[in-house]
């Protein structure tokens, strides 16, 4: 994955969008952290105070202010920001900031207690350890963090008279080293591992979205969600649906004089056109076979506008492939039918799953189109009676239907223009 490559120094992505989405998962993930680091720095400040005055009272007052004028206000201020969202592009500065400025005070407080060098590397070890592993600052910001802590302590050391020889300064400040090295190199690793960790998981999410858009490609989101907690057969009763068959007339022709590639190029155009327009309408596909196209309305999720809904789809279909054979030159003519009834719908057998549709309503919207007229949508009587009051309608008359024997069927025409605006157009 190209865009997962860092640099070696500093290790920041060269992708500046995968480099913002790190700090962004960065700073969700160890603000928490950070804000505890800040609430116990707050309490342990305030409650050594107490001491001061005890050990060292002739400069209580300085260390008073060390406490209560810097370290406190630096650590609230902090974690106040801490909870604006306009700083997290700055956040580890700040927080780096804020660990230098707190080891700056315990430096200046050992100080003022006369305490010199004592337990001085280990707090600046503790220091390290608190910016690298558990605050999660970013290598960079714990690099300037640890050369300036180790700045500080060695210009202290060397201020201050100490109890320590030469030797044992310079054994000392040895190990110190040796301890933000290994700090240093300890919190490359980590930041190296979390980095490496992020881009994973995030081709794992972007492969689980192709997976599961490539699954709603096949099967509606609802049948989806349900098959993925409990596998298995998946079958529902549908009270009021409308199924919809669409066919090109005269394919089998077509297929004679067209080369494979340029048949399928066709019938994947007029096709797209369908998807485009079953995704507009909120309509679910249920399958193509050959150069018919099945499209239902109310499964799997009930609507009241079912009918409507079909009704737009196919009047809107059939002028957009009057609009691709104008462009294109062909000439080619749908069949449709349309019946609207009960069905089951749902999910069989164990490979390669499809949503299907079974029952009367399914075999009778097949029959309408299949014994339909090219260039007509031809809809049952039943379907009929749920919109002749809002759509144009033409009885077509009795039709002999496989299966049905004699059933009256229609044309459905288009919108019925409401009688107001019948009479403003008939005016002009």
């Amino acid at each position: 994955m190209q865009q997962g490559t860092t640099y070696k120094l500093t290790l920041n992505f060269k992708d500046p969008n995968l480099e913002e989405e790190y700090r962004e998962h960065h700073y969700v993930k160890h603000r928490g952290v950070a804000r505890v680091i800040l609430v116990a720095a707050l309490f342990f400040i305030a409650a050594f105070a107490y001491t001061d005055k005890l050990l060292v009272p002739e400069n209580f007052i300085y260390m008073r202010f060390a406490r209560f004028f810097v370290a406190i206000p630096v650590t609230i201020a902090t974690l106040v920001l801490s909870f604006l969202p306009t700083i997290r592009k700055w956040w580890d500065a700040i927080f780096s900031l804020f660990v230098v400025v707190i080891f700056s005070c315990f430096l200046l407080i050992s100080a003022l207690n006369n305490l010199e060098g004592i337990l001085l590397p280990q707090k600046l070890t503790l220091v390290i350890i608190v910016t690298f592993f558990i605050a999660g600052i970013r290598f960079a910001f714990g690099c300037a963090v640890a050369i300036a802590v180790f700045s500080i302590y060695a210009v202290y050391i060397l201020l201050t008279q100490s109890q320590y020889s030469l030797i044992e300064h310079s054994s000392l400040q040895s190990v110190v080293f040796l301890l933000i090295f290994f700090a240093v190199y300890g919190g490359y690793i980590l930041e190296k591992y979390s980095r490496t960790e992020f881009v994973n998981r995030k081709i794992i999410d972007e492969e689980r979205q192709k997976s599961e858009q490539l699954l709603l490609n096949i099967l509606p989101q609802t049948i989806a969600e349900e098959l993925k907690k409990q596998p298995g057969i998946i079958a529902n009763k549908h009270k009021k649906t409308t199924i919809l068959f669409a066919d090109i007339v005269g394919f089998t022709g077509y297929s004679s004089k067209m080369s494979p590639e340029e048949l399928v190029k066709v019938l994947n155009a007029v096709f797209s056109i369908f998807d485009y327009k079953v995704e507009e309408y909120g309509l679910e596909k249920i399958k193509t076979i050959g150069d018919a196209y099945m499209v239902a309305s109310g499964v799997p999720d009930g609507r009241r506008d079912h009918a409507e809904n079909i009704a737009d789809f196919a009047i809107d279909i059939e002028k957009k492939l009057k609009d691709f054979n104008r462009k294109s030159g062909y000439s080619i003519e749908l069949r449709i039918g349309i019946h609207a009834g009960d069905l089951v719908a749902g999910v069989i057998g164990v490979k390669k799953f499809s949503y299907d549709v079974w029952g009367e309503t399914v075999n009778i919207a097949s029959r309408m189109e299949s014994q339909g007229v090219p260039g007509e949508i031809q809809v049952s009587e039943d379907f009929y009676e749920l919109l002749k009051e809002t759509y144009e309608f033409e009885r077509r008359g009795t039709v002999e239907i496989k299966g049905k024997g004699p059933m009256i069927t229609y044309f459905l025409r288009g919108k019925r223009v409401p009688a107001a605006q019948q009479r403003a157009l008939d005016s002009h």
